[in-house]
């Protein structure tokens, strides 16, 4: 009865040239279809602002890919173009423990007698293995 009397009075003050007041309330009245479509517009603004954020953070994780992709490109371009270096061991327990330590990090490598040849660029890499390297004490030896 409520709705139908208010609706009663928005007549009457519009015959006048008066607009009823709603306290507390910061929008105009709107008849039921502008209300639903203001409602829709809201909850539209609402999903389009979620799934602007989830395509801002899609393209966040698309650049980083990208320059991931740029780095390794680089690498591998570097890599290919490296000369090959000679590496010769005079224990072959040296030189097994450096192969396995090359072949767990995937860096390629060839082996020749006494040794094995890798690319340059893994000059650094291959030297701090050499110097991890810790011979096994010989309990047969003269002291």
């Amino acid at each position: 009865m409520g709705r139908f009397r208010a609706r009663g009075y928005a007549k009457i003050l519009n015959r006048y040239g008066l607009e009823r007041d709603v306290k507390n309330n910061k929008t105009a009245h709107l008849n039921t279809d502008e209300y639903k479509r203001q409602q829709d517009l809201e909850k539209l603004d609402k999903l389009f602002a979620a799934r602007s954020h989830d395509n801002e953070l899609c393209l966040h994780e698309l650049e980083w890919q990208v320059a991931t992709l740029e780095v390794e490109n680089e690498k591998l371009i570097s890599e290919k173009n490296s000369p090959w270096k000679s590496f010769f061991f005079s224990s072959q327990e040296k030189q097994n423990y450096v192969s396995a330590e090359l072949d767990r990090l995937k860096i390629p490598y060839r082996r020749v007698e006494n040794g094995f040849h890798a690319q340059e660029i893994y000059m650094g890499e291959i030297r701090i293995i050499e110097k991890e390297f810790k011979p096994k004490e010989n309990p047969h030896r003269e002291t």
